[in-house]
Formats: C-alpha cells, sequence, structure tokens
C-alpha cells in the first residue's frame, strides 16, 4: 500500500486553491437528468470517483437493454450512488442487482427499502435484511404519505424526492424524529425547484409535487466540504492567506457553516467577488462546543483541529460517522491519539481506513509535527482528486513510497 510523508510548509502559507466542483450537487444533477429524460448541460461537473461511478452506471442502466437477465451494478463504496439508485431503479423497467464493496454491505438502506416498498417497488435483500447488495425489479410506483426514520440517513428522503415528481400525485414523507443532515435536504429541495418543481420542506415532512422536470442551464458550486481542510491548514499554521475562487455566502451547502466554525478556531473569511480569502487570526474559545448532526462531514477536519491546538471539544451529533466510508468516530478516537506521544521520533503513521475525509484532515498534522506519514493517499479521489496537487502548490512536500 502507497504512503505519502508530508512535510509542513515553512513559514508564511500562501496560495490559490481550486477546490474541486461538489459531488452532492453534482450526483443530484445527475440523477434529474435522467428522471427527466432531457441531456441538459452541467457546467462544472465533478471529477470525483463517486461521479464518475454514477455517470458510468446511468449510462449502463440508459444503454442496456431491459430484458430477463438481472444487470449487476457495482456501487463500490459510494452511499449516495447507491442509495439514489435504489429509489431510481424501482421505477425503471428491468432487473437489477445493486450491489459494492465488502463495507458498503455493512451501511444500512432497509429505511429506503421499506419506504420504496410501500410505494409499490419490487425489492428483495440478497443477504442480509436492510444491507446491500439489493434485487431490484423495475415497476410503476403509486403516491402515498410515508412516515420514515429520518435519523439514519438524510440521503433516504434526497432518494424519494427526487423520483417524487414522476409519480402520480408526487410524494409526502413524515418524519419520526428529526432529519440528520437537514441541510441536505434543503439542497434537494433547492435544486428540484430549479427545475419548476414545487417543494415544501419543514422540520416534520416534506412535500414534492408531480409536474414535469423543467431543463435549465446548470454550473456545479465548488465543494464547500472540501474547503474545511483548508481552514484546518489555516487553522495549524503561524501564519497563512490562502484564497478559494467560486465560494459564496449565498450557496446552497450547509457545510458553508465551517466559515462560521472556524472563526472560532483561528481562521478568518473574508469573501470577495472572485469567492474567498482565508487567512490567520487569534483563537476565541478554549472549548469548543458543536452538534455535528447536520454537517457530518465537516466532523473529520474540525474534531482533528481542536485535538491539534488542544481545544477541549464537546462534540455531538457524531452517531452517524459510524456509517460512512469508514467507522469515522473508531477512526479518530485511534488515531488522533498520536498527537499526545511527545516521545516519538519517527514521523507519525496514519491510517486512513479507505476513507478520503480522514486522509485529507491528517495531512493538515504535519504542522504541528512537521512530517507525518499518511497511509494510502490515493483515497482522496473519491471527492477531491486535486488535494495533493493544491497541497504542494500551498507550500508542503510531498514524499511518495510503498
Amino acid at each position: 500500500m502507497q504512503k505519502v510523508t508530508v512535510t509542513a510548509a515553512s513559514g508564511k502559507i500562501t496560495g490559490n486553491v481550486m477546490l474541486p466542483a461538489s459531488k452532492s450537487i453534482s450526483n443530484r444533477l445527475l440523477i434529474i437528468r435522467h428522471l427527466s429524460g432531457v441531456d441538459f448541460p452541467i457546467s462544472n461537473l465533478s471529477e470525483a470517483d463517486d461521479t464518475k461511478l454514477l455517470l458510468h452506471l446511468l449510462n449502463i442502466i440508459e444503454t442496456l437493454p431491459a430484458g430477463n437477465s438481472p444487470i449487476e451494478l457495482n456501487s463500490q463504496n459510494a452511499g449516495t450512488v447507491l442509495r439514489f439508485l435504489t429509489a431510481f431503479l424501482a421505477m425503471k423497467p428491468g432487473t437489477w442487482i445493486l450491489t459494492g464493496t465488502d463495507r458498503m454491505m455493512l451501511r444500512p438502506v432497509g429505511v429506503l427499502v421499506e419506504a420504496l416498498v410501500r410505494m409499490g417497488a419490487s425489492i428483495e435483500y440478497l443477504s442480509s435484511t436492510g444491507y446491500p447488495p439489493l434485487v431490484i425489479t423495475g415497476t410503476c410506483l403509486t403516491s402515498t404519505h410515508l412516515t420514515i426514520d429520518a435519523g439514519i440517513s438524510s440521503q433516504f428522503i434526497s432518494a424519494l424526492m427526487m423520483i417524487a415528481p414522476l409519480l402520480p400525485e408526487g410524494l409526502k414523507v413524515g418524519f419520526n424524529k428529526p432529519p440528520v443532515s437537514m441541510p441536505y435536504i434543503e439542497m434537494t429541495g433547492a435544486i428540484l425547484r430549479d427545475f419548476g418543481i414545487h417543494v415544501d420542506i419543514s422540520g416534520k415532512k416534506v412535500v414534492v409535487g408531480h409536474g414535469a422536470f423543467k431543463p435549465v442551464k446548470v454550473r456545479v458550486e465548488p465543494d464547500w466540504s472540501a474547503a474545511a481542510f483548508w481552514y484546518e491548514i489555516v487553522a495549524l499554521s503561524q501564519e497563512a492567506e490562502i484564497s478559494i475562487a467560486g465560494l459564496s455566502e449565498k450557496s446552497i451547502q450547509g457545510d458553508s457553516i465551517v466559515a462560521d466554525i472556524f472563526a472560532q478556531l483561528g481562521v478568518k473569511t473574508t469573501f470577495t467577488a472572485d469567492g474567498i480569502t482565508l487567512s490567520r487570526i487569534p483563537v476565541v474559545v478554549e472549548e469548543f462546543q458543536f452538534d455535528f448532526s447536520n454537517y457530518p462531514d465537516l466532523a473529520p477536519a474540525v474534531i482533528t483541529t481542536c485535538a491539534a491546538l488542544g481545544i477541549k471539544g464537546d462534540f455531538s451529533g457524531l452517531e452517524g460517522l459510524k456509517i460512512k466510508e469508514s467507522d469515522r468516530l473508531y477512526a479518530l478516537e485511534h488515531e488522533l491519539p498520536h498527537l499526545k506521544d511527545e516521545k516519538r521520533c519517527d514521523p507519525p503513521l496514519f491510517k486512513t481506513y479507505h476513507d478520503h475525509r480522514l486522509a485529507m484532515a491528517f495531512a493538515p498534522l504535519s504542522l504541528a509535527f512537521r512530517q507525518v506519514v499518511i497511509e494510502n493517499p490515493v483515497v482522496v479521489t473519491k471527492s477531491f482528486p486535486g488535494f495533493w496537487r493544491e497541497l504542494e502548490k500551498a507550500g508542503f512536500e510531498l514524499t511518495v513510497s510503498e
């Protein structure tokens, strides 16, 4: 397995960072484009592995004739891809086997499957009940009023919302507990409205009307989730000024809250006509409290930053970290104690657990140790293919070894 040794940039960290396009927005647009039946243009589509995978699988679905033999689709370890396709395929003629990696087989999908079955879907589990792989036979679905457990994944709700306009009377989805990652549900709603679909979202339900998608030209925003690791770099530096193009205060991405979070951890955000500029300021808290229920993807960068700065953290809403690409809660609990090992002579080795966000969260720790070794650095391609290149541009040195 490859490793990369990251040597911290010396002196003031400066540079212009190019973030990837949001894969969350990109993946929703790809599903909507195929549902609409119109090949409308999408500019600045994400080049992340997950988006490339979804585009590839959708092309297979559209080009292979639906026959009697099941067609296998491998979602690898992309939760968004598997969950969005589960709803998409439930109404797509043909029989489909939706599978993935061993880790994907441990990520729950039962709440979504149960909701779709209540709508008339034909879905069977091939192994463990509530988990992939799935056998899906596409059929006509009916409108209904569902009440589901929204406390596991917002992707279940988004998957249902995107197919709802094609149902005879749309769809009403009630929540029996507050949904996690509510900003992602709101993102889905905002995108659907852009395509002329009526959406009403409250804290207890989502209503999506029946209607035809009205294709428009769209451009995908840069990824605020990916910006979190540059906030971390600035927070751990002695002095920094980093410009990031394309980010806006008016973003539909909930993770734009990262600017407010890091204002307490030593990073000033200045919005400009072109994007944002990050600079180092004094830390304003000795103890940091935050509920990550709505912002789980920010947790690795924020928790790692607090640990490196010696800021006591009171974190809640972390339950969802256990069912991400890795068990991120376990990983953080086992890797961050390296920060307390003062007797270490060699650069610490950080395992990434095949998880892109862990690799990117641990790399800035070179600013605390001068050097760190990151295992399996290629995992960043899942969401930020250019991460290591951008790190070098900012003055960090990278050495790859086996």
